[in-house]
This record gives C-alpha cells, structure tokens and sequence, in this order.
C-alpha cells in the first residue's frame, strides 16, 4: 500500500491500541516520532524515574512554563523533509493547532477501544504505570480529562481527529480500518 497522507498524528486512550496503529503504519513507510518520548527525554535529564506521575507532573510543569504545544513544537525541530510521519501520544489540542499549521497535510487520528477491555490490555503489559483495578484506571483516565490549560486534555483533543478507530475486536479488524482510513 502507497503512503497517500504525509503526517499522521495519534491519540487516544490508555491501552486502546495506539501502538498497534503506529507499528503498522511503520511498516507501510511512515517514520515514528513520539511526544511521549520527547517528554520522557525531559525526565530523565531531570535524573527522574520514568513514571506516570512524573511524566504527567512534568508534562505540566513544561506546558505552564513553555505553553500547552511544546511537545509539538520540540517535535517539528526532529521532522525531516520529504518523509511521511505517524506522530504519536498527541494529548492537547495545543498540540494539534501547531501541527496543523505547520505541516498542511497533517491529520489526526483518535484510537479508541471499550474500558474494560483497555484495562486488561493494560495490566497484561505489567508496566509500574496502569492501576491496579479497573475503578483505578478509569480514575487514573479521568485526570486527564481536565480542561485545565498545563494539563493533558485527552478529551479536548481526540474531538478534533478526522478518523476515529475503535479498537474492541481483534488486530486485523484494526489494521483495515487504518488501510480504509488511508484512502479516505
């Protein structure tokens, strides 16, 4: 299959296969670049454990500091030309504003899949992160449904992807619904 968009943002839940949708999208050509990496980068020369409270305290200590895009502006410094890119871990619409602006042909995807089967995808990838029990996880999620301005406004942001995937079935159900999404 032949690379008819250029950019490709991502985001989306906890555990809803976003990962899954940047894999394949590499094998069809695309370069990944991540914000989630740019922010880990940030932690850790900050000499600190690489954890969801730390990643997200960060993350807002930056965005109040530099403003809610700096993830998206750090990132287009990394953007080289002539190459198609699946950019992932988009969480604020600040995010997605300065992308738009500056890569005309960006378009961003939202991932989605049910609740619970996200937190068993969660708790089978055994990372420190996820909760412990669904009721932990949902809460952990609804953190980042804020509309505080410094923080992650996952919700803000998935409202504003052209395509939204749902993820509840198995991974080839997940893969034709990319390879539709690519000719739309």
């Amino acid at each position: 299959m032949t690379k008819n968009k250029t950019f490709i943002g991502i985001t989306g839940t906890n555990a809803s296969g976003k990962g899954e949708v940047t894999q394949y999208l590499q094998t069809l050509g695309y370069t990944y670049l991540s914000l989630s990496d740019l922010l880990r980068e940030i932690v850790r020369a900050q000499g600190l454990e690489l954890s969801r409270d730390n990643l997200t305290n960060i993350g807002q200590q930056e965005r109040k500091k530099s403003g809610p895009g700096f993830l998206a502006t750090t990132a287009l410094t990394k953007i080289l030309p002539n190459t198609s890119y699946v950019i992932d871990s988009i969480r604020h619409p600040e995010e997605v504003r300065i992308l738009k602006k500056a890569l005309p042909a960006f378009e961003l995807w939202a991932i989605d899949a049910d609740p619970h089967i996200r937190f068993e995808r969660a708790t089978a990838r055994g990372r420190d992160e996820n909760a412990q029990t669904l009721d932990a996880f949902l809460s952990q999620e609804q953190k980042e449904m804020t509309d505080n301005p410094n923080a992650q406004q996952l919700h803000n942001t998935m409202k504003l992807a052209k395509i939204t995937l749902s993820n509840n079935e198995n991974v080839e159900k997940l893969h034709k619904q990319i390879q539709n999404a690519l000719t739309t």
